[in-house]
């Protein structure tokens, strides 16, 4: 239709120069192509070895849990047994807050070097 604007005469065959180009432009798109093909199928296979490594770590996580769970949970070494009650002597000139006579003492300790 351009060429009608310029006073050309249309053909019916595309000129060897567009022929050219058209081919250039398809070569491109083939190798634009091949080239997401590639990297799909990279990206495909990289998300395939994750899905691997999240499995396997689901498993030591639920094996983990289970083995764990077997086991019953006593006083660390070095560290109070949380069962246990402790006795801590207060005595009167301890600064504190609420009465003698409750039934939970709560005793904070710092040390101010």
């Amino acid at each position: 239709m351009a060429c009608l604007s310029f006073g050309c005469t249309p053909s019916s065959q595309p000129s060897p120069e567009l022929e050219a180009s058209l081919t250039r432009m398809e070569q491109k798109q083939d190798e634009l192509l091949k080239s997401l093909t590639t990297k799909n199928e990279e990206s495909l296979a990289k998300i395939a070895a994750l899905d691997g490594k999240l499995d396997e770590l689901g498993k030591k996580i639920a094996a983990g849990a289970a083995a764990g769970a077997k086991k019953p949970q006593g006083p660390r070494p070095g560290r109070p047994d949380p069962k246990a009650t402790y006795k801590v002597a207060v005595f009167d000139g301890d600064a504190q807050m609420g009465p003698d006579n409750a039934k939970v003492t709560i005793v904070e300790w710092s040390d101010f070097q």
